[in-house]
């Protein structure tokens, strides 16, 4: 029995040995296959298509990194996030709407980075019994030692595919010491890379400052773990991230005292935002990396955000706080803002929209100008409409990227009036020129919308 089991011990790891060698055996294989397979699975293959334009690593094949290497690209920049509670109006996943606008900007100011995909899941709290941002749901956690881990392997892996310059940055301020940990580990452990945890990218205080010299300045503060700089970095990447429409149809898109309403003027103030952090943290990863690894800490960069009610950078002593309050959610206190108990009934509907729309058709005073052979016709067309609506959501026809859609569809809608009678669809649009002018009054959860439309239509008539 025992001479049973030791040959077919040496079996099968004779068969693995001699999978292991065919695997192997053609240095040339990549992209996932073989290369004997395919053609494209070959390292040296030429891409067969263009250079993307993107720098993350994520949106790229391959071919694509593997080009980028061979190009000078060999600055990698790993970015940490978060998921976390930040009041009533910003997604819990924050920290990645706002690296996704910086670290896209710092890579190509670069010239020669690419960037990691967001390291999502950091500590945010212990997470069973719950503490920190872990009391409010939605918020992730990962251990400091689960989190320094991944940091290790994803700096390895990118090490080993020929990234000479690995760049660590966080978004959220607890990520900040484990990064100086590794980066330092790693620096002293790998001769041939240099590994830098880049503190000035969070400098809040230094872009807070900045702005408010371009006129960005708080009048106050609402108590939320929320403030223009991050609501408009946001707003860059993703207006639905802060809520956009909705604030804006409810009256509440401000915080603390500066209303970020105006969608020009606050894409206007997110692009000197994003500028302003992408040149600040180039020029520091590019001194980083002269000085071959992590310089000291900036001391503008350490301590608090720069008024906002997140967790603080390390060194400055703080005075001692009150005792937690129970009902505290949201990532502030509750006592600073009634959004933050837990028990505050959320402030937009939930329901999805419902409303009624009439539109009354006239046909204008003007003769039509056609003749029995004519192959067109030409109308005045006075649209009236008036909408209902009892929900909170932005109406679609008010922004300016849907502004045409209502033109295109009132418009095909009402090509023909005979008699007063409508006939839909009965003979495609040809050709029309409109005038669109709206009035909404907001009452409460309730909005109603007055339209009118005025529309020169062309309409095909049949042979």
């Amino acid at each position: 029995m025992k001479k049973v089991l030791a040959l077919s011990a040496m079996l099968i790891f004779a068969t693995t040995v001699s999978a292991q060698e065919r695997q192997a055996s053609d240095p040339r294989n990549m992209g996932g296959g073989s290369c004997e397979a395919n053609v494209y699975n070959c390292v040296d293959t030429p891409n067969p298509l263009p250079n993307p334009d993107t720098v993350w690593i994520g949106e790229m094949t391959w071919m694509d990194v593997r080009d980028a290497l061979d190009a000078g690209k060999t600055t990698a920049i790993i970015s940490t996030g978060g998921i976390e509670p930040n009041g009533p109006w910003l997604a819990t996943g924050k920290h990645q709407y706002v690296l996704r606008a910086n670290c896209d900007a710092i890579a190509r100011k670069l010239g020669d980075a690419l960037c990691a995909p967001i390291i999502k899941l950091v500590p945010e709290g212990s997470i069973e019994p719950q503490s920190g941002h872990m009391t409010s749901p939605g918020t992730m956690s990962a251990r400091e030692e689960t989190f320094r881990s991944v940091l290790i392997d994803v700096a390895h892996s990118l090490k080993m595919h020929g990234f000479e310059n690995i760049i660590f940055i966080g978004d959220s301020g607890g990520n900040q010491g484990g990064q100086r940990a590794v980066a330092e580990r790693l620096n002293a452990e790998w001769d041939d890379v240099v590994v830098a945890h880049v503190q000035e990218y969070y400098d809040y205080a230094g872009v807070t400052a900045y702005m408010a010299s371009q006129g960005l300045v708080s009048e106050g503060n609402d108590g939320l773990h929320d403030d223009p700089v991050i609501a408009l970095n946001m707003f860059y990447t993703d207006p639905r991230s802060v809520r956009y429409d909705e604030r804006v149809a409810a009256g509440l898109a401000t915080i603390n005292g500066v209303s970020i309403a105006d969608r020009v003027k606050s894409l206007s103030l997110a692009r000197e935002i994003v500028e302003f952090r992408a040149k600040h943290t180039a020029e520091a990863i590019e001194s980083a990396i002269t000085a071959g690894g992590t310089v000291p800490v900036p001391e503008r960069a350490v301590g608090t955000r720069g008024g906002r009610r997140g967790r603080g950078g390390r060194g400055v002593r703080r005075p001692e706080q009150p005792a937690a309050d129970p009902r505290t959610m949201g990532g502030g206190n509750c006592r600073d803002n009634e959004y933050l108990p837990s028990n505050v009934e959320n402030t937009f509907l939930m329901f999805d929209s419902f409303s009624f729309f009439t539109i009354a058709a006239i046909d204008g005073p003007f003769p039509d100008i056609d003749a029995p052979i004519a192959p067109f016709s030409i109308k005045l067309v006075i649209i009236f409409g008036s909408e209902f609506r009892i929900d909170d959501v932005a109406n679609p026809f008010m922004i300016i990227e849907s502004q045409y859609f209502p033109f295109f569809a009132i418009s095909q809608a009402f090509s023909n009036i005979d008699d007063n009678t409508l006939s839909f669809f009965k003979f495609p649009l040809f050709l029309f020129f409109g005038i669109n002018i709206t009035a909404t009054k907001f009452v409460g959860p309730f909005s109603l919308l007055t339209r009118f439309f005025f529309a020169l239509s062309v309409t095909l008539n049949p042979p």
